[in-house]
């Protein structure tokens, strides 16, 4: 009998709450759904490895090291990200970073010390920049010369991209083209200069406290805004380091604009570094008052969330958070209400067929609110 992808699929699903069902199991499924790229064929087809292994979590076995060594290597080489292998694996991004860091040899050779004139050559031979190209001994171009090259090719892409900026006229930003970013949760540059477009001016300060892959930052510099970014787990060096449970940053600034886009309550389980994406809905809403409470204290004029309401991972019962957060923020009025529709797909065959068989409709979209102060 041969075995379709949606079938194995649905097995691998149960194996987050089957009982008597092992790990080998689980992992000999995983492994024929990656070989030769079936789990793309898996419901309705996905596109990127990320939202498929978003359906699966191996998190209630008790995995040995060497074999999830073996596993995230094998889903990175799929080009899977790092905070998508931990939600795999149940463990976090900076577990998966360290188990596929290659192994290095931790003997080094003996050597001698070296004499003055050997040292004399080898600091010039460090000081020099060897790497050139040559074209039948004619042209030389040093590394410096394409250094600068590629810095006058982003500039000029930037401005490009700044002149290109057309905003959407309506309310419901749908769009079909993406980033090209390897980031779970990532939230749109086109979707990120909209909102600056329509609720900051030049010059303003935006502040994100859920940084995530950076978009914020790069449309603050293509927007020309300021912007002041931080993170439980810095995806670049750019963001700060800052756990926002911890309340706001100490050297956090004035702002005109804060923008939040926290791990979505239950359907980011195990996607984050930190815990509000593994609360109960009062823990989740606890820690949100909290942070929106101080926001209003320090009297910012705006202030903006986008969330996905929760329904198919809270057994089809509708929590449309956008509503909780409005109780939080009294004196504040919301100002616009976007919807993003989702441009992949995102449920599987047994989830469809579910929702089919309990007369549900599923959740497509996220709310894009901005509030602003009264």
């Amino acid at each position: 009998m041969i075995e379709k992808p949606d079938t194995m699929h649905g097995r691998l699903l149960e194996a987050a709450h089957a009982t008597g069902y092992h790990l080998e199991r689980a992992v000999k499924e995983l492994d024929w759904l990656l070989e030769d790229d079936r789990w793309s064929d898996c419901g309705e087809g996905y596109e990127r490895i990320d939202d498929f292994l978003a359906t699966i979590t191996l998190a209630r076995f008790k995995i040995e090291v060497e074999q999830r060594k073996k596993l995230a290597k094998k889903l990175s080489e799929l080009r899977a990200t790092q905070r998508v292998i931990g939600g795999v694996l149940g463990v976090s991004k900076s577990t998966v970073s360290d188990d596929l860091k290659p192994v290095q040899n931790r003997t080094k050779p003996e050597t001698k010390p070296l004499q003055d004139k050997e040292l004399e050559t080898a600091d010039v031979q460090n000081r020099t920049t060897p790497t050139v190209i040559t074209g039948d001994g004619a042209e030389v171009v040093k590394e410096a010369g394409k250094k600068d090259e590629r810095k006058a090719k982003a500039k000029e892409k930037r401005e490009q991209e700044k002149q290109d900026f057309e905003p959407f006229i309506y309310n419901i930003w749908n769009t079909v083209s993406g980033d090209d970013k390897d980031y779970f949760g990532h939230f749109l540059l086109i979707f990120m200069r909209n909102l600056l477009h329509y609720h900051t001016e030049e010059q303003d300060m935006v502040y994100d406290p859920f940084a995530g892959s950076g978009t914020t930052i790069e449309a603050a510099e293509l927007m020309n805004r300021n912007w002041y970014c931080s993170d439980i787990n810095p995806y670049t060096e750019q963001i700060k380091e800052w756990d926002i449970h911890r309340g706001l940053p100490l050297d956090l600034p004035d702002v005109d604009l804060a923008f939040l886009d926290p791990p979505y309550w239950r359907q980011a389980k195990n996607q984050y570094a930190g815990d509000m994406a593994n609360m109960t809905l009062g823990q989740f809403n606890a820690a949100m008052e909290k942070l929106l409470t101080e926001l209003s204290e320090r009297q910012i004029p705006r202030i903006a969330i986008v969330i996905q309401p929760t329904q198919y991972l809270n057994d089809f019962i509708w929590t449309d958070h956008v509503f909780d957060f409005h109780h939080m923020l009294p004196e504040y009025k919301i100002e616009m209400r976007y919807i993003l529709p989702y441009s992949t797909q995102q449920y599987n065959a047994q989830q469809v067929m579910r929702a089919k068989e309990e007369r549900k409709t599923l959740c497509l979209n996220r709310d894009l609110v901005v509030w602003r102060k009264k």
